[in-house]
């Protein structure tokens, strides 16, 4: 029995992926989200989990991370390592692939809490992100256990 050119689309389209062919590949819906905050220059609370790490925060657009940078940091760290805000508008002009995501305000989510506290900015990969959700934790000042014992008195 000869296999029709039908069924071999059809074993080519189910055919499961490997690890190694999965790693590097983007959510599509996550990389659309990133560009439509490039352009719109908004921002949106968000939890990511990348490789097992779990990123509470505010995703922002390019323009604005890199502004944030540039005015955040000693001008004598950043100055000379990261392009100037005119090269910056130039090649946000000519056009970005969304590569990359950017965050304000984040924090590393552990079971002892947010760290740090303050929040930081950060930079990640698109092909990196395992998982998201737009909502943002927020820090506990007690542990959830006493919260809850609190409740039940």
């Amino acid at each position: 029995m000869e296999n029709t050119e039908e069924q071999q689309k059809d074993e080519t389209l189910f055919k499961p992926y490997t690890y190694q062919q999965v790693q590097g590949l983007k959510d599509w819906m996550f990389e659309n989200m990133v560009t439509q905050i490039n352009r719109k220059e908004e921002e949106i609370p968000m939890v990511i989990n990348s490789n097992g790490i779990v990123l509470s925060g505010v995703l922002i657009g390019v323009r604005e991370y890199f502004g944030l940078l540039l005015n955040t940091s000693a001008p004598t760290e950043l100055s000379d390592k990261v392009a100037s805000k005119e090269d910056i508008e130039l090649n946000f002009k000519q056009g970005i692939a969304a590569d990359y995501f950017h965050m304000k305000n984040a924090s590393f989510v552990q079971s002892s809490g947010m760290f740090p506290k303050e929040g930081l900015l950060w930079r990640g990969k698109i092909s990196e992100v395992n998982g998201f959700s737009s909502v943002k934790f927020e820090q506990r000042l007690e542990p959830l256990s006493s919260a809850l014992l609190d409740q039940e008195s």
